[in-house]
């Protein structure tokens, strides 16, 4: 069943900002900082507890309100400067333990995840890594690059006692999206299964032994996909890119099962931890929640971050709030019940535009860290502070 709520507020003919430079050869998409107006989206778009699944049109329940940490200005624990380059991506191990990182510098670095005090490892990808993703079980990580390469590097305790993890050179490298970048990867929840996003408009599936699995269908051709998320149940997949639409298939058969109108780009997707809503972020300079509940989608409530966002939105693990980073350097985080702002990180000191956030993630299991990921290159961690 395809849903399409008319909700679209912005104007697809206004003048679109000019963009940042492209990953070399192969032709990239364009991505990274796209400085838009005033504000930014950051949609959260709520599934009925059935819906698309089973048991549909049940309202979800909604979540409890945020509390405890994180509330005012945040603490910085650590900086380094981890990337000649943009830090694209940032993932913490599922422990908690290590923090992976990506760069447009093609380095993969493997640092302690709660002072970034020990870079353990690093290994050189395939071009610039625009995502990366931890295997559920921790002993291998994904990565996408602008080379249109999906690769997965074993994680291993390092031989004779070493410091920590080693990232091994990439066992399997699949040419997933050839001719133009792989935006984004996820591992599936059970961890037999492999999503891509690619630069060529297509999301495909795939065995961690490079086995193609599937095409997921529905997009159009040469709009870039550039985020793709699995449900934490790993029974639907979640999509969006360029064409300005966000979708959601079934995993295990590939069939659509709704796609919705986006205002703008879809830039970053994140499923909330229960599998009833579903984040995302996009530059069209308004910042939405959404609301869908058995395919009535409506605008329920907005998260204004202040500036342009230009990282992703991301569920912090409990599910009680949304964090998000911004053209200015900035680290915003709001209740997900209610929208309200809780902290924001203070603006960098310096080129605000060097200092751009345009990677992000919370530390797991617990929601006491935040990683974020600059157009510098730099890498740092952030703490709540209690009320």
């Amino acid at each position: 069943m395809e849903v399409r709520p008319e909700h679209r507020v912005a104007d697809p003919r206004r003048e679109k900002p000019a963009e940042p430079e492209e990953p070399p050869a192969p032709p990239a998409r364009r991505r990274g900082l796209r400085v838009a107006a005033a504000l930014v989206v950051a949609a959260v778009l709520v599934l009925g507890a059935g819906y698309l699944s089973s048991g549909r049109g049940r309202s979800p329940e909604p979540p409890a309100a945020a509390t405890g940490a994180w509330s005012g200005t945040p603490q910085l624990v650590a900086s380094i400067p981890a990337h000649q380059g943009p830090a694209r991506a940032v993932a913490f191990a599922p422990d908690g333990a290590w923090l992976a990182t990506g760069g447009q510098d093609g380095v993969i670095r493997l640092t302690s995840g709660g002072d970034l005090g020990t870079v353990v490892s690093s290994a050189t990808d395939d071009g610039w890594v625009l995502g990366l993703a931890w295997s559920p079980d921790g002993t291998a990580l994904a990565t996408a690059t602008s080379g249109g390469t999906v690769a997965v590097h074993p994680v291993a305790v390092s031989a004779g006692g070493g410091a920590g993890p080693d990232v091994a050179p990439a066992t399997v490298a699949i040419a997933a999206h050839p001719g133009t970048t792989a935006e984004a990867v996820a591992w599936s929840p059970t961890g037999d299964t492999l999503a891509s996003a690619g630069g060529d408009g297509q999301v495909r599936l795939w065995r961690p032994d490079g086995t193609p699995i599937r095409n997921l269908a529905g997009t159009a051709a040469g709009d870039a996909q550039l985020a793709v998320a699995w449900s934490p149940d790993g029974a639907r997949v979640a999509a969006g890119g360029k064409d300005r639409m966000l979708r959601v298939w079934d995993a295990g058969s590939g069939q659509l099962l709704a796609s919705f109108d986006h205002p703008d780009w879809v830039r970053s997707i994140d499923w909330s931890p229960d599998g009833r809503r579903l984040a995302t972020s996009s530059p069209d300079g308004i910042s939405r929640a959404w609301l869908l509940d058995a395919g009535d989608g409506q605008v329920s409530a907005q998260l204004d971050a202040g500036s342009d966002l230009t990282g992703p939105t991301r569920w912090s693990p409990d599910g009680l709030r949304l964090a998000a980073g911004t053209v200015d350097g900035q680290v915003v985080v709001w209740d997900a019940a209610t929208g309200r702002e809780l902290a924001r990180t203070p603006s960098p000191e310096g080129d605000s535009g060097a200092r751009a956030v345009v990677a992000l993630c919370w530390a797991a299991p617990g929601a006491d860290r935040l990683a974020v990921g600059r157009q510098d290159g730099a890498v740092e961690i952030w703490a709540g502070q209690s009320a």
